[in-house]
């Protein structure tokens, strides 16, 4: 879906607005990187229920504990992990 390698792409956020208002389901596949960045898009689309999965890093092997520990660790209840 990122083929660019961002999650914050403008050509989405009519995405996100879309399924915000007819709370329909994402599943993004983030890097640790866009930590700061998926936090920015959950806080703004709390009607999207979104799925997340990975969490690496193209820089650090390893990385996917850290992900989730971060992310998921004051997530809105609409956030998933898989």
């Amino acid at each position: 879906m990122f083929g660019d390698g961002s999650i914050d792409n403008p050509r989405f956020s009519e995405l996100y607005r879309m399924a915000d208002t007819n709370r329909m389901m994402i599943m993004i596949h983030p890097h640790l990187e866009d930590i700061a960045t998926m936090k920015q898009i959950l806080a703004r689309h709390p009607n999207v229920t979104f799925l997340l999965h990975g969490g690496d890093s193209p820089r650090r092997r390893g990385a996917q504990s850290e992900f989730v520990a971060e992310i998921m660790k004051d997530a809105p209840p609409n956030v998933y992990y898989s």
